[in-house]
């Protein structure tokens, strides 16, 4: 890995790390989002995850018992290191992914959609995906929608990252109060 890719790694990471998002409890607001994501895509599975060094850890699923699996494996690496939308209709005739464990075994993913979670910051911390075990597409309109819902996702890490925020500086308020008195 060079440099300019480590150092960018690790200002990823770091960015994900400040979500403290990884291994946490099932939440209705992501598992909402993966219901929309699967019915705008109109595929069996769809998930939130992110992406960490070693693992790609599963947010919120629907459609898939899994709650992880090694990064190398998974197709959302390489939407994560793109910085992009992956969109791969067939696995089986690309030849990224046609020998990736979970294309000739279980589940047999035969679909794959990736839409990049991006930070405010610019920093890509795992995906929205789509999947399914056949072969497919999608068109634009579903891909903007994608998108969107993508944006949705960051948006909630937003919004819970500054509830903590307070929730903390409220605790240290009130310690800082009782040691007046």
């Amino acid at each position: 890995m060079d440099k300019k890719v480590f150092q960018n790694e690790a200002l990823r990471l770091k960015a994900l790390y400040e979500y403290k998002v990884l291994d946490t409890s099932p939440e209705q607001a992501f598992d909402d989002l993966v219901l929309l994501t699967k019915q705008v895509a109109g595929t069996p599975i769809a998930l939130i995850n992110f992406v960490d060094a070693n693992r790609q850890w599963f947010k919120a699923t629907v459609g898939l018992s899994a709650s992880e699996m090694p990064r190398n494996i998974g197709f959302c690496s390489l939407c994560v290191t793109l910085g992009e939308s992956l969109i791969i209709p067939d696995t089986l005739a690309d030849e990224r992914f046609a020998t990736n464990p979970v294309v000739i075994s279980e589940p047999y993913v035969r679909f794959y959609a990736g839409i990049p979670l991006v930070t405010p910051q610019g920093q890509v911390v795992g995906t929205l995906c789509a999947i399914d075990m056949v072969s497919r597409s999608i068109n634009c309109e579903q891909i903007k929608s994608l998108e969107a819902i993508s944006r949705l996702v960051i948006k909630q890490l937003e919004i819970q990252t500054t509830l903590n925020k307070l929730i903390d500086i409220k605790q240290e308020y009130e310690q800082a109060k009782n040691s007046i008195r």
